[in-house]
């Protein structure tokens, strides 16, 4: 009887052994089949289309100099800032608090060297090496570049200035991912609102025509953030399936997710370029109804948020491209009235002179809609809640 439950235990006991034998055969040999097919999906991802943004230079850069040089003594001076915490440097939209007002003027003072270095250093024609992202981000990043937008705000003889840093967004724009993308969206639409609160005043008059051409340029070279989206994505895929996934090998079961999926994922993004040109509306109707229909978090923390991230950047450049188109609009406007004593009463009558043609409100991809009486300009909302853009080209 001892023998037959001695047989019965150890028949069981084989039994679960070799049960879990099969089980970590089985696992270990999906690890590895997915292990090596993951080199292959990860030549596709390498393979697809470039998707690089394009730097837009500046046409009146001066020679090659020492950038980056000039960078590092902007990044030295604003650090020996000690007003208060740089980062919490505000701009204001409104008038602040006379004590916040005191502030704001003792770090423009405090700044400033900061800030005039770091313009030194972008008139120079190597500008993308002003420019850094991920872990070498530093000072010149957000933090110096709000450093000199609000160093320039309110010095009506900075216009010149604001105009450059126009160029410093478009720059931190031209790198691939997705949240420089909507860094240099904020910085160029700073610029660009600052310089219409002294349109009315007529602060501009003097230097119109060179405003008008620098933003004329601009317009002609404005991106959606989809390719920056693109672009973004596939260095996440790159990572997802080379050093993350060496770092901290995915289950079987996950590789197999991730691997499976990516054919339908690769061809998704390859369609990507035919709308990265589209009107507005229409990139922002793709782009939600490609998030809603791919779940990318289940890939790894990376790529939580990711998509929706698109979405808010899209939105945000593109009324970054609004104000500019407004803006121009009112710098026209402003030429009209000044030699014939009055604002247009249709935006037509700008075109074939002043303006080759009036440009659209790239959020609606619709004209503008126009006040004769107040000289005003207003472009619509947002899907995403950002409020009209409105541009104002006299005095109240």
């Amino acid at each position: 009887m001892s023998n037959t439950k001695s047989a019965i235990s150890g028949l069981f006991f084989a039994t679960i052994v070799g049960a879990l034998g099969v089980l970590a055969a089985g696992w270990f040999g999906m690890s590895y089949h997915y292990g090596n097919l993951r080199h292959e999906v990860a030549k596709k991802v390498v393979a697809t289309a470039d998707w690089q943004p394009k730097r837009v230079a500046r046409e009146d850069a001066t020679a090659d100099c020492a950038a980056a040089n000039m960078r590092e003594e902007a990044e030295r001076l604003l650090s020996e800032v000690d007003v208060f915490e740089v980062s919490k440097v505000e701009r204001f939209d409104t008038s602040p608090s006379a004590q916040r007002a005191r502030e704001l003027a003792r770090s423009v003072r405090a700044m400033e060297p900061a800030s005039r270095a770091f313009l030194e250093a972008y008139a120079c024609k190597e500008v993308g090496r002003l420019s850094r992202s991920g872990r070498e981000q530093q000072l010149s990043g957000p933090i110096l570049t709000k450093a000199v937008g609000v160093a320039i705000w309110n010095d009506p003889e900075r216009a010149a200035d604001l105009r450059k840093l126009l160029w410093v967004g478009r720059d931190v724009q031209a790198t691939p991912g997705i949240y420089e993308f909507m860094e240099g969206a904020e910085i160029m639409e700073a610029a660009y609102k600052a310089l219409a609160q002294r349109l009315p005043s007529g602060e501009l008059d003097r230097d119109m025509d060179p405003l008008m051409a620098e933003i004329t340029r601009l317009m002609a070279n404005e991106e959606s953030a989809q390719l920056h989206w693109r672009a973004g994505a596939r260095v996440l895929l790159g990572d997802l399936l080379g050093p993350d996934w060496d770092a901290n090998p995915p289950t079987p079961m996950h590789a197999k997710q991730i691997v499976e999926s990516m054919d339908e994922i690769l061809a998704s993004l390859e369609e990507m370029p035919n709308l990265a040109s589209a009107p507005y509306p229409k990139r922002h109707e793709a782009m939600s109804a490609w998030i809603a229909q791919h779940d990318l978090s289940a890939w790894g923390p990376k790529f939580a948020g990711y998509g929706e991230a698109g979405v808010t950047a899209d939105a945000m450049a593109t009324h970054a491209h609004a104000y500019g188109r407004a803006l121009l609009i009112g710098a026209a406007i402003r030429k009209y009235r000044r030699t014939r004593g009055v604002c247009p009463r249709e935006l037509s009558d700008l075109e074939g002179g002043i303006l080759e043609k009036v440009p659209l409100d790239p959020i609606a991809a619709a004209p503008f809609t126009y006040d004769s009486k107040a000289c005003t300009i207003t472009s619509a909302k947002t899907p995403t809640g950002l409020d009209a853009v409105v541009v104002q080209a006299k005095p109240e």
